[in-house]
């Protein structure tokens, strides 16, 4: 057997080791996806997050459908505010 085959059979082992490698390989990638895939999310609610103050909206405040103001129910006060345009 060459010494090559030798190292890549790694005693008997191989399927152990080469595993291994593999699994860590796998968790890598998935968690390099997985930040560029929340660095997309973020990206994209700073842009909306922008338009809404550019257009007059307090930040955390929904625009209305009509564009003008909406009534906020408050869970658990019973209490509602109006948001809007500030």
């Amino acid at each position: 057997m060459s010494a090559l085959a030798e190292f890549l059979h790694m005693g008997g082992y191989a399927a152990f080791v080469w595993g291994s490698y593999g699994i860590c390989a796998a968790v890598l990638i998935a968690n390099l996806l997985a930040v560029r895939a929340r660095g997309r999310r973020v990206r994209a609610m700073l842009a909306r997050r922008a338009r809404f103050e550019a257009a007059g909206y307090a930040v955390g405040d929904e625009p209305a459908a009509g564009g003008g103001v909406d009534a906020v129910n408050h869970p658990g006060t019973g209490a509602v505010s109006e948001v809007g345009r500030r």
